[in-house]
C-alpha cells in the first residue's frame, strides 16, 4: 500500500513539473502544414486566417506536424464577419468540434 501510494505521488509530481510545450512560437509557421500563403497568417504574434472582403470556397485547415499523447488547449480568438467559425481537433483523422461560435461548449457534448 505504501508503494502504491508513492508511486502515486511520485507520478503527480512528474506530471506537475513537466514544462508546457508551446505549438505556436508566434513568429514563424514552422511545425505547421496548410495554405500560408492565401489563407492564414501571422499578426501580432497570433495566427489569422481568412478575410473580411472575401469569402472562402471550403474550410482550410492549419495543422500542427506534430504528435501529442495528451495536450491543453489555451487560447483567445476573435471571430467576425460569418457563422460558421470553429475550432476542431481531429484525432486519427476525424474533425471533432472543440469550440463553436454562438454555442456554449458544454452544448457541443450534449
Amino acid at each position: 500500500m505504501k508503494r502504491l501510494a508513492f508511486l502515486a505521488l511520485l507520478l503527480t509530481v512528474i506530471r506537475l513539473s513537466a514544462a508546457p510545450v508551446p505549438l505556436f512560437d508566434g513568429k514563424t509557421f514552422t511545425g505547421w502544414e496548410g495554405d500560408t500563403v492565401d489563407i492564414w497568417r501571422i499578426e501580432d504574434g497570433g495566427l489569422a486566417a481568412g478575410s473580411l472582403e472575401r469569402r472562402l470556397a471550403k474550410s482550410k485547415f492549419l495543422v500542427t506536424t506534430k504528435e501529442f499523447a495528451s495536450f491543453e488547449l489555451t487560447l483567445k480568438w476573435k471571430l467576425e464577419g460569418i457563422d460558421l467559425q470553429k475550432i476542431e481537433h481531429s484525432p486519427w483523422g476525424r474533425p471533432f468540434t472543440v469550440a463553436d461560435k454562438g454555442k456554449p461548449v458544454d452544448e457541443l457534448f450534449a
